[in-house]
């Protein structure tokens, strides 16, 4: 699907060359050619022409692919089901179980860090999940052992500036900096969902996070849902509030700048106050609470946080029934 700013154009098998109305990634390379990933092989399109590879046609290793990512030297990186395929102008390099030590076959996500490296899951029933780096020589394999709490199966992974490695999985996102892991989920942040479809960081540093039925953004402070909202609102103390809506619930987080009392209080539209949910002594650092709406009808509220003598914060908080 195309977006021009005000219109939409649909491309499927039925009105254009696309091999399968099945996409699973989409790559743009230096020319601006469209790499897209298909469950029957690679689509090619130029905006006038479409060009497919599939095993048939080329050395592709499987017909469906899951992935593709290009380098700075407009290489293109495919993940399919059958292993890992390079293909540099019309050379191709296949890289699987047989010929390498890749791990598993199936290789779902790929990504390319600033130093080239090629970072990809890789996954059978034979090993399960694995993460892995390939530098162009060789693969290095990550797994439970070195990935400490950063559990399998994995979806997506992005990069930060940091060269950090966030990997969405069905546990919640984690980060990896290479060394050590650390995991976001329900539990510790409440996130509203542990199942991560997709990551992506944005020039912020900024995650964004897919989930089944909602987009969250994330950063290591909370959580934002974007479900239903037109405008986010930038706090520029050193307190912050963050709230997630899910099921009714309100997942609050908020970070202390320094320690002092601490009142964090719901209030409706005329200032009234509804609820009072913390009010103690906190010390600096990041806190979560968690707050029942269905008391409350549709409509704004807001949620206000007094940490010691820092300036007054206050989220608005749109609740739809």
């Amino acid at each position: 699907m195309n977006f021009a700013g005000t219109h939409w154009k649909w491309y499927k098998e039925e009105n254009s060359g696309l091999p399968d109305d099945r996409t699973m990634s989409i790559a743009i390379d230096s020319a601006g050619k469209k790499w897209i990933a298909t469950y029957s092989g690679v689509a090619r399109f130029d905006d006038t022409d479409w060009t497919i590879y599939n095993p048939l046609n080329s050395p592709l290793p499987h017909w469906q692919v899951f992935s593709i990512a290009i380098d700075n030297n407009d290489v293109k990186w495919i993940g399919t089901y059958g292993g890992l395929a390079r293909l540099e102008g019309e050379n191709w390099t296949v890289y699987d179980t047989s010929n390498s030590t890749l791990p598993a076959n199936t290789i779902k996500s790929i990504i390319i860090d600033s130093a080239g490296n090629k970072w990809m899951t890789a996954n059978s029933d034979a090993v399960g999940h694995r993460l892995v780096k390939f530098d162009g020589v060789d693969f290095t394999v990550y797994n439970e052992m070195n990935l400490g709490p950063c559990l399998p199966p994995f979806t997506r992974i992005a990069i930060d500036k940091a060269g950090n490695k966030w990997i969405g999985t069905d546990d919640g996102l984690a980060k990896f900096d290479g060394v050590n892991s650390k995991v976001y989920d329900v539990e510790r942040v409440g996130m509203p969902f542990n199942d991560v479809t997709c990551v992506a960081v944005d020039r912020f540093g900024n995650k964004w996070i897919g989930g089944y039925n909602v987009l969250l953004e994330f950063n290591e402070g909370g959580v934002v849902s974007i479900k239903g909202q037109k405008k986010k609102t930038h706090l520029k103390s050193g307190c912050g509030i963050n709230v997630c809506i899910n099921n009714g619930d309100a997942h609050i987080l908020y970070s202390i700048a320094q320690p002092g009392n601490v009142v964090l209080s719901v209030f409706d539209i005329k200032g009234r106050t509804l609820k009072t949910l913390v009010k103690e002594y906190r010390k600096a650092g990041n806190y979560h609470t968690d707050f029942n709406c269905n008391v409350l009808t549709s409509g704004t509220y807001f949620i206000s946080l007094q940490a010691g003598t820092n300036r007054k914060v206050t989220k608005k908080m749109i609740l739809t029934k």
